[in-house]
């Protein structure tokens, strides 16, 4: 269960991902995480709106893996899910479309 802060604000994403990590430790089998260097993007690149349709971007994935997704501090992004076995889920998919990587 989560605590608030003591000025009683919302966890910060980094405290929930800390806690989320915590509560996952004895269930690791089948997990993947993946973390989106978004704060390796120019400013202009990284303003709220195009945060925000990037954690959108991975709406279906959260639903359709039992995941979770985390939009840190820093603009990255750390998606965790549950037993994304599948061959099309494992390949880079649309999101490395959407930001232009390219996977070696």
């Amino acid at each position: 269960m989560q605590k608030r802060p003591p000025d009683g604000k919302k966890p910060s994403q980094e405290h929930q991902l800390l806690e989320f990590v915590h509560r996952l430790a004895k269930f690791r089998a089948g997990r993947r995480a993946v973390h989106i260097h978004l704060s390796q993007l120019r400013a202009y690149n990284r303003r709220s709106h195009h945060l925000r349709i990037a954690v959108n971007t991975f709406e279906f994935l959260v639903k359709q893996f039992d995941g979770q997704i985390f939009a840190i501090s820093n603009a990255d992004l750390v998606f965790i899910a549950k037993g994304p076995t599948s061959r099309r889920s494992t390949r880079p998919s649309c999101a490395c479309a959407i930001f232009s990587i390219t996977i070696p």
